[in-house]
């Protein structure tokens, strides 16, 4: 339920307002919903960046048994709620809800969310490869090196039971995604039976064109993991893994320098970056979705410009900024291969805007 709900559309699951990560006026800190804040304080500090994304060592803290009280206590009384929906599967968005809002989800609450729903007696049963219910990671928007990481799985310690990817995948190009699953997964729709079977296609299923644009894509994209392209990147947020591919350190395309610039800003409340993706919350007098304020205060970024004395674009031609406005949520997107004198360029950009204002 939420700002996308029609009047006609009939819910039929269950949704939890989730805990968010953010970096606000240099701290980086957990910011609780009410209904987990009602036992205990609204925001955790968790020190850096890259304390707040090691799921492992986060828990064995007192936030990760709140969060399992909270959920513990959710099931239950989901389950004992007259005339509650019968749950499934448990849906979500690993790390970043794109469209909800460019929210970063606390990872210890995920990884806390997954343990309980696989452990718990009260859901459908023990089944195959999986226990609780079945596991989907919605990757199409944060997989493959979007966060800088290939999968969240390792990141978050737990593996999904299906897991969908898209976009990067064709690099833009054309249209196409791709649906994994675990062997127990495939062999419940493996059967003599016509019943059993998944029977479900379209005229993009399995296109020679997509497939090929695929293979070529991930090749390049692997080339640029282990190749070294994004060393520096990675080191200035400390990172150290050799094996770009199976790392689970986080890091950014955005400077650390200019991340802590844009948190100390009056005008901004909040900012978070992984990978490519950067996002931040205006200050207003109307918040949420419904707000103006972010794209009121980005307007000029549109605006074509050149740049003499760093010249980003060829041949140091004129060129406006695009992003993208979520209420007073803004958030902008680097590419896999965008060049540091680009990033350097855009940053001085945004902060320029949101000084002037």
């Amino acid at each position: 339920e939420g700002v996308y709900t029609c009047e006609w559309h009939d819910a039929k699951g269950y949704w939890l307002d989730p805990p968010t990560v953010a970096n606000k006026k240099g701290r980086v800190v957990v910011s609780l919903p009410p209904s987990i804040a009602a036992e205990k304080v609204a925001e955790v500090d968790v020190g850096s960046l890259q304390e707040a994304y090691d799921v492992q060592a986060r828990l064995k803290t007192p936030l990760a048994q709140v969060y399992r009280d909270f959920l513990s206590n959710t099931l239950r009384k989901l389950k004992e709620r007259r005339g509650a929906p019968e749950l499934a599967a448990l849906v979500l968005e690993p790390l970043v809800l794109g469209a909800g809002g460019m929210i970063f989800v606390d990872p210890l609450f995920q990884r806390v969310l997954i343990d309980t729903v696989r452990a718990s007696d009260m859901l459908s049963s023990r089944n195959g490869g999986w226990s609780g219910l079945p596991v989907i990671f919605d990757e199409v928007f944060v997989g493959l090196y979007r966060l800088g990481l290939r999968t969240t799985g390792p990141l978050l310690g737990v593996n999904p039971d299906i897991s969908v990817h898209a976009k990067i995948l064709t690099g833009g190009l054309v249209p196409l995604a791709v649906t994994l699953a675990s062997d127990s997964i495939f062999q419940a729709f493996n059967s003599d039976s016509k019943l059993d079977a998944l029977l479900h296609g379209h005229s993009y299923t399995a296109y020679p064109v997509g497939c090929e644009v695929a293979n070529e894509t991930l090749d390049i994209v692997e080339k640029m993991a282990e190749g070294g392209e994004w060393n520096d990147a990675r080191a200035m947020w400390g990172v150290k893994d050799s094996v770009v591919s199976t790392a689970t350190s986080v890091w950014s395309f955005w400077t650390p320098s200019f991340i802590d610039t844009l948190a100390k800003l009056n005008v901004v409340e909040e900012v978070t970056t992984l990978g490519t993706v950067l996002a931040f919350k205006v200050k207003g007098n109307t918040g949420g979705y419904g707000s103006h304020s972010a794209q009121e205060l980005l307007q000029p970024l549109r605006l074509p410009r050149s740049e003499p004395l760093s010249p980003a674009a060829p041949g140091g031609a004129s060129f406006g900024l695009h992003y993208r406005t979520l209420g007073d949520v803004a958030y902008f997107m680097l590419s896999l291969n965008t060049p540091a004198v680009v990033v350097e360029t855009v940053q001085a950009r945004i902060v320029e805007a949101l000084r002037s204002r």
